[in-house]
C-alpha cells in the first residue's frame, strides 16, 4: 500500500531513546491484540523492549509548503512490534509541550497528553556531555539525567551496535490507539540514525510503573541509552489500521 504524499515534516532534535528489556508478558498485558510483539529470547525468557523518548520536534510545518511552523517538546512511551509484516512501534503514551500541539494530535491519538518541560544539554561534535529532561504533566512524569559519548556495542540478541541502535530507530510505521479505540497507523520517513551511546544516572518514568512494566529497581539498568543530535521526519496521513 503507498502512503501517498508526506503531510508534515519535522527536523527532530536532541533524540534521546531510553530502552529497556523486560519480561514480554509485562508489555502484551497492556498491548493490543492488533499486534505482535517483537521478542526474543532472553535469560529469563520471552523479552521484549519498551524505549521512553525525549526531544524537540523543530519547526513542525506542512510538507512542501514550509508553514505555518510550530516548535514543541515530546516525550513517548513505545514498545516495538509488527502488523502485517510492517514493523514499527505502538505508542502507550505521547506528551507535548503546547496546547496548539496537544490540540491538533489529541483527536487522532487517545493517550495524547500535554507537560510542562524542562530540557538542558550540553553536547559538541556529535556527543552528550549532559542531557537532563523533566516533562511534569497531570497524567505522569517523565524526567531523566544521562550522558552519551560512546559508540553503541552490540548486546544480545544483537551481534553488533549497528543491528541494535537500527532495530530500536529505524521504524517506519507508527501504531497508537485512536480517540474512539480503534487502532490507527502514521507511517513516517526518515534517514537511518547513527546514535551515540552513553548512560543513566537519573530517571523517573511514571507511566512504565504505573502499568508495572519497568519497576524501580530496574530503571536506572536500562539495556540502552541513546542521543542523536538532528534527524529529519516527514509524516504521511493517519489512517484505520487494516
Amino acid at each position: 500500500m503507498s502512503n501517498g504524499p508526506p503531510i508534515f515534516a519535522i527536523n527532530v532534535t536532541n533524540f534521546a531513546l531510553i530502552t529497556y528489556a523486560v519480561p514480554a508478558a509485562r508489555i502484551e498485558a497492556h498491548l493490543p491484540r492488533s499486534y505482535d510483539l517483537d521478542v526474543f529470547e532472553g535469560p529469563e525468557g520471552r523479552t521484549a523492549f519498551v524505549s521512553t523518548t525525549c526531544f524537540c520536534n523543530h519547526d513542525f510545518r506542512l510538507a512542501g509548503v514550509g508553514y505555518p511552523r510550530h516548535t514543541f517538546n515530546e516525550s513517548t512511551y513505545r514498545t516495538y512490534v509488527t502488523h502485517k509484516g510492517r514493523k514499527g512501534i505502538y505508542f502507550f503514551g505521547r506528551y507535548l509541550g503546547t496546547r496548539r500541539a496537544w490540540a491538533s494530535q489529541r483527536p487522532i491519538a487517545r493517550h495524547t497528553y500535554t507537560a510542562k518541560f524542562e530540557i538542558a544539554t550540553e553536547s559538541s561534535g556529535g556527543t552528550y556531555t549532559s542531557y537532563t529532561c523533566h516533562a511534569a504533566s497531570d497524567q505522569g512524569e517523565t524526567s531523566f539525567a544521562l550522558q552519551a559519548i560512546d559508540q553503541p556495542d552490540e548486546s544480545p540478541p544483537f551481534a553488533t551496535g549497528y543491528e541494535l541502535t537500527q532495530f530500536l530507530t529505524y521504524r517506519l510505521h507508527g501504531f497508537y490507539t485512536d480517540s474512539l479505540g480503534f487502532q490507527g497507523h502514521m507511517p513516517v520517513g526518515h534517514p537511518r540514525m547513527n546514535p551515540v551511546a552513553g548512560k543513566l544516572s537519573a530517571a523517573r518514568f511514571t507511566l512504565w510503573n504505573e502499568l508495572g512494566v519497568v519497576t524501580d529497581d530496574e530503571v536506572l539498568d536500562p539495556y540502552s541509552v541513546l542521543v542523536i543530535a538532528e534527524v529529519p521526519f516527514t509524516l504521511y496521513a493517519p489512517r484505520f489500521l487494516v
